[in-house]
């Protein structure tokens, strides 16, 4: 086999499966097998057969590039948020962040861009972070503010935690617990 059907069918017998039967967006069970094979040859034809599959099934399925916005976010104070199912409740995650200006234009990061640091410190930032539960996928704004976000969780009904410049992880970790507890006597 040749072309693309060729690159295929190699991925689909690394893989052990028919890949045009699969829904191209639930490959989350291959994922542990794609990182396994990046960078690597499946072998038969030339070139990357899991960057192939990659490309096809898990990104926009082969396509060029979809059209993006592209810009820079200007310097400033900003918030960085996100909202976990916790299973008896929902908790909304903030983390206040400064945004900086890259010291270097960034031509091959063909994205919305923002570089900021994170209150207080990258260190207690990312461990309350996950102390709190927080995912990879976040929220990033520089137009909601905290108060609005506060505003949203009451109307909502959903924990809010908040990780600023006055965070100290012991603190943080006495209020998830305290939180946790509120919750259960609900």
């Amino acid at each position: 086999m040749t072309g693309d059907r060729g690159k295929l069918f190699h991925v689909e017998l690394a893989l052990k499966v028919d890949l045009h039967h699969c829904s191209r967006h639930n490959f989350n069970d291959y994922q542990p097998l794609l990182n396994s094979l990046n960078g690597k040859r499946l072998g038969g034809e030339p070139g990357n057969e899991a960057d192939y599959f990659y490309k096809c099934y898990v990104c926009i399925g082969g396509k060029e590039d979809p059209v993006r916005l592209v810009f820079t976010s200007p310097a400033g104070p900003s918030i960085c948020a996100t909202v976990i199912d916790m299973g008896d409740r929902f908790r909304m995650i903030v983390n206040d962040v400064d945004v900086i200006e890259p010291e270097q234009p960034l031509p091959k990061l063909p994205v919305a861009r923002t570089l900021w640091y994170p209150e207080p410190s990258l260190e207690v930032a990312a461990a309350a972070w996950i102390y709190a539960g927080g995912a990879h996928h976040t929220s990033f704004s520089q137009a909601i503010t905290m108060e609005h976000l506060e505003d949203f969780a009451e109307i909502a009904g959903i924990e809010l935690v908040r990780i600023d410049a006055g965070t100290k992880l012991h603190e943080f970790r006495k209020e998830l617990f305290w939180s946790d507890a509120a919750y259960r006597l609900r």
